[in-house]
């Protein structure tokens, strides 16, 4: 297993905690992310500033966590992840290389339309005004990847602002994103990262959550 871990200024955090509602959601945070570990900026951050962490483990569940002191999620993490030089390369079943440059043109894909509502089938159409047909095609076979893999989307929550009893506990998990297949988890106390970690880690022993 490979873990890595990267910490996050209040700007990231805001970028990276914005309200999920749509699969373009996820793929926005994971373009971002991309961007971010490929930059340095991870690693860069004055430790009096840090206020969270993103960690990228890559095993048989390849996931990226974020974590905040009152909220964490998770999603698949789809890319293969290899070490050169100290810095970390990106691949896939179709690409072998995924850098910032291309998770930038995808990024302005998802946000072409930025204060509308886009309709996934959209994000296909700017591909043919990119130059460089091979770049085009491998942003055209990114995207369609990403469209059809699975995400995997869990946060926890300690929501002292919106609790309400067993209707809206103040810990609780949120499965799934959309209006339509979401559904909370309460659970008794509060958890930390080592928890939430260990509970998306399929080679180690089940948790309970209690």
């Amino acid at each position: 297993m490979k873990e890595y871990e990267f910490n996050l200024s209040q700007r990231d955090v805001e970028s990276f905690f914005k309200p999920i509602r749509r699969k373009e959601d996820i793929f926005v945070v994971l373009m971002n992310s991309l961007k971010q570990i490929l930059s340095h900026n991870a690693y860069s951050i004055p430790i009096g500033n840090v206020k969270g962490k993103m960690v990228l483990i890559v095993s048989k569940m390849s996931r990226l966590f974020y974590f905040t002191e009152e909220k964490f999620f998770s999603i698949h993490f789809p890319f293969t992840v290899s070490d050169k030089d100290d810095s970390l390369l990106f691949s896939s079943k179709y690409i072998d290389e995924i850098d910032s440059e291309m998770s930038s043109h995808v990024l302005s894909l998802l946000l072409c339309n930025k204060g509308e509502s886009t309709c996934i089938t959209d994000i296909l159409e700017p591909l043919t005004d990119i130059e460089n047909q091979h770049f085009h095609q491998d942003i055209g076979t990114l995207v369609r990847e990403l469209l059809f893999m699975e995400d995997g989307y869990i946060r926890y929550d300690y929501d002292e602002k919106h609790e309400n009893g067993v209707m809206h506990p103040l810990n609780h998990f949120d499965v799934n994103y959309s209006s339509k297949t979401t559904f909370k988890i309460g659970i008794d106390s509060k958890i930390d990262n080592n928890f939430f970690l260990d509970l998306m880690n399929i080679t180690t022993d089940c948790q309970y959550i209690r």
